[in-house]
């Protein structure tokens, strides 16, 4: 803030008691000049956790008041030590509260997508719920899937989990955390092929060292029916950059996102060669793949003839009305005489102007799985919204987060 001094202002100081890692923004006096009102996006603490959190707490808190996407606080002045107009900063509750937070009278009907996408909401309900969900894998069986769930804190590092659903008597079970996740920043599971490894990037510390702040891939090997501990992959695939978004073939090479030195985006697929000593060396997925552009979430078949992945930023891209931002459509590339084709964009019944990520193929190829954050909205909008329209929507399953989705292999021109 800075306070008017005769023709001139002070130089501004910040209102420590108010602002925190969130973006706080949009700060207004009261009427009777006693309080402060300003937004903040701040959530719940996620860094630290004395024990793994658990599904539930995630979901529940990804709906609450302060779950991180914005609310309204007051704080009095005095608090901030303010002349007679009181600046209210313990701001601990919300001037509002939820505006959906009582639920509706009656559940809406599910919204439709709009435009041209034509793929089914995977596990409604249980999979992909109006919570936050992305990524997944199965086991070569199919009766588990493993996938991300995490809370919408945007300016804050979220909490996120991976999590996994079992198939049982045809019906997918509620979700629980991993046995090996749940502490710390883990997302984006990829299962082998045979269904002995399985890869994810995490934040989590190395030994007793601080937690990072680049994602590392760590690999846990399958026990009878659990997991192991997590291990970090180390070098060459791991280095002080960010390494994300892992597959992994039949022949046992981990294809990932990296933006290391020397790459040709801000983030570039690279491919871990293993050998009889393991992961020995790395090296660029091809030029043909990588662009200037941001290439992420790769994934693999078994065989590596054919690679999906994300691209951001590319001139094909699908964009969307109103103030856009970078946004992923999915690509492919197949493997043809030594090298990897050039990339083609994906229809527009899978890339919606919304963003597309996370991209695999179930076991039998005849399946594309992926995630997307399409919603019941458009820009501009072609219906009036009432108030109690958003409140109600923004609890609905197309809300605008991400949701898993599947469709087949031949629309996506793949059979």
């Amino acid at each position: 803030m800075s306070e008017r001094r005769g023709d001139a202002w002070t130089a501004p100081r910040a209102l420590e008691k108010i602002n925190t890692a969130a973006r706080e923004y949009s700060p207004r006096f009261t009427p009777d000049g006693r309080s402060l009102i300003f937004a903040s996006e701040r959530g719940y603490p996620t860094e630290t956790r004395g024990r793994p959190v658990t599904y539930d707490e995630i979901v529940s808190r990804s709906a609450a008041i302060g779950n991180g996407l914005g609310n309204i606080y007051e704080i009095p002045l005095a608090e901030l030590g303010l002349p007679e107009v009181h600046l209210t900063s313990t701001a601990k509750r919300p001037v509002l509260t939820d505006a959906a937070g009582s639920p509706p009278e009656a559940t809406p009907a599910a919204s439709a997508p709009k435009g041209r996408f034509a793929a089914e909401v995977f596990g409604e309900g249980v999979i992909s719920t109006p919570a936050l969900e992305s990524g997944g894998a199965f086991t070569p069986d199919g009766k588990e899937f493993y996938f991300t769930v995490r809370s919408p804190t945007p300016t804050t590092r979220p909490v996120a989990a991976i999590c996994v659903s079992r198939l049982r008597a045809g019906k997918w079970s509620k979700p629980e955390v991993a046995s090996f996740s749940g502490r710390f920043f883990d997302y984006a599971p990829a299962i082998s092929p045979d269904g002995k490894w399985l890869v994810f990037p995490s934040i989590r510390p190395i030994d007793s060292a601080p937690a990072r702040n680049d994602t590392d891939l760590w690999i846990v090997e399958r026990r009878g029916t659990g997991w192991g501990e997590p291990r970090n992959l180390g070098a060459p695939i791991d280095t002080t950059s960010e390494e994300q978004s892992a597959s992994i073939s039949a022949a046992g090479d981990i294809y990932f996102s990296s933006d290391r030195p020397g790459g040709k985006g801000s983030l570039d697929l690279y491919r871990a060669v293993r050998g009889t000593n393991g992961w020995t060396s790395v090296e660029p997925v091809g030029f043909a793949v990588n662009s200037e552009a941001t290439e992420t979430h790769p994934y693999v078949t078994p065989e590596a003839d054919l690679l999906l992945f994300v691209s951001v930023g590319r001139p094909a891209d699908a964009i969307a009305g109103g103030a856009p931002y970078p946004r992923g459509d999915l690509y492919a590339s197949s493997w043809k005489d030594g090298t990897w084709s050039p990339p083609r964009r994906l229809p527009d019944t899978i890339n919606a102007p919304a963003s597309e990520t996370y991209p695999f193929l179930s076991r039998d190829r005849k399946w594309l799985y992926f995630t997307s954050e399409t919603s019941w909205a458009t820009v501009p909008v072609t219906e009036k919204l009432t108030y109690r329209d958003l409140t109600h929507r923004a609890k609905d399953l197309l809300n605008g987060g991400p949701n898993i989705y599947r469709i087949s292999s031949k629309s996506a021109g793949f059979e």
